[in-house]
């Protein structure tokens, strides 16, 4: 397993390990939330802890997820940069270390969606919400980060029914627990038809801008 696959599955299984009933426990929350179809929960929560009997040898932590993601960015890997900066950002919210500059940010995440990379324009989504450090016509909503995310869907990252960001979502979070994909789960728990139709336009935006080299066009200079 390489650093990035360990990084994600540490990330993925740290709550199960600390749950040795997980699956019931969380089935049993998900139906008292009324989710619309329960043996989604159960078919997620099965395949989680399929996923984490793999690595039952391994430090579930925060530290370790970190130096692996540390050690896959120094392999060259975007994805883990990207999942980096996005901590970093959020560090410096709340104030526990100095972070970049807006305009290093901004600097950084543009390259990084420079290279194409499905994983890391996933990651990046997290950069373009509400209090943006990012100025650019796809930034500072949450439609702005959820267009991001399903352009990395449309660059090939993997947002199917049987996804870890889907089954992640659900079983951690209580969203996206209904059948479908990212796509499908964003239009009918997360926004209003109106929201999901400015997703759509931002998507479309965010996609050409990447696949056409133009992604200077979704930044704005600071």
């Amino acid at each position: 397993m390489g650093p990035l696959a360990k990084a994600k599955t540490i990330s993925e299984c740290a709550m199960f390990r600390s749950r040795p009933n997980f699956a019931a426990e969380i089935l049993a929350e998900r139906i008292s939330e009324k989710v619309k179809d329960p043996s989604v929960v159960a078919r997620h929560a099965k395949n989680l802890a399929g996923r984490c009997a793999l690595v039952e040898s391994v430090q579930l932590t925060r530290r370790a997820m970190l130096d692996a993601y540390a050690e896959s960015a120094k392999e060259g890997s975007p994805e883990a940069k990207a999942f980096l900066l996005k901590n970093d950002v959020a560090l410096s919210r709340l104030g526990e270390n100095a972070g970049e500059s807006a305009a290093d940010v901004a600097t950084l995440a543009k390259s990084l969606a420079q290279t194409r990379d499905p994983g890391a324009v996933y990651e990046l989504a997290g950069l373009f919400g509400e209090g943006s450090l990012i100025h650019g016509p796809a930034s500072g909503s949450a439609e702005a980060t959820g267009a991001w995310m399903l352009a990395a869907c449309d660059l090939g990252y993997d947002c199917g029914p049987n996804s870890p960001l889907v089954r992640t979502a659900c079983l951690s979070g209580g969203v996206f627990c209904n059948a479908g994909g990212l796509e499908e789960n964003m239009r009918s728990s997360q926004f209003s038809p109106e929201g999901f139709e400015r997703v759509r336009e931002l998507r479309k935006k965010i996609y050409q801008g990447i696949k056409t080299g133009d992604v200077d066009s979704l930044f704005n200079e600071h």
